[in-house]
């Protein structure tokens, strides 16, 4: 950041001072910031906060448009963690969000976490009930594979709900 001040009016000074300030470090803060506020640290998916600011500005651009909105819950996944350690469901959390991303890629607008064992799902692209389905069907195909951690084969179960806009509603509800 550079402030330029002219004094050649000045009849005392006659000249220019210019201040320079190296704004590289606050930059990074307020990126840091930003991720913090948008991010879930852990899987490095949108959080709740994100999820909601996009999900709101789909809503609003929508015209005629149909989407899903596909909520998981991780059963059991509190009862693991104290089982196994925060640590291991950490990792089984990461590996799911991977899964998850990775098989479902094409079809998803966002996918985030929007708290410790749950994840929602913004597809903008399907237009049809049925690839809707499909969608919820690949999903689950995913959790009847266990997760490797640690040499432990985890497996865990999920219950979906979806919402598909507009006929289940409007406004934005999680």
């Amino acid at each position: 950041e550079v402030v330029c001040t002219n004094l050649l009016n000045n009849h005392h000074i006659s000249g220019i001072i210019c201040n320079f300030l190296d704004v590289t470090e606050i930059k990074k803060q307020q990126l840091e910031i930003q991720k913090m506020a948008y991010e879930d640290d852990l899987t490095g998916l949108p959080n709740l906060r994100a999820y909601e600011t996009r999900l709101d500005e789909v809503i609003n651009a929508a015209e005629n448009q149909k989407y899903a909105i596909i909520h998981l819950n991780l059963d059991g996944f509190r009862f693991l963690m104290y089982l196994m350690g925060r640590d291991m469901a950490n990792k089984l959390l990461v590996k799911i969000a991977a899964q998850i991303q990775s098989n479902l890629d094409f079809f998803i607008h966002i996918l985030a976490r929007i708290n410790e064992d749950e994840f929602a799902i913004l597809t903008t692209e399907i237009h049809k009930t049925a690839l809707i389905e499909q969608l919820a069907n690949d999903i689950l195909q995913i959790f009847k594979r266990s997760f490797n951690v640690n040499s432990y084969n985890l497996a865990i179960t999920i219950r979906i709900g979806i919402s598909i806009y507009p006929e289940s509603g409007k406004t934005i509800s999680i």
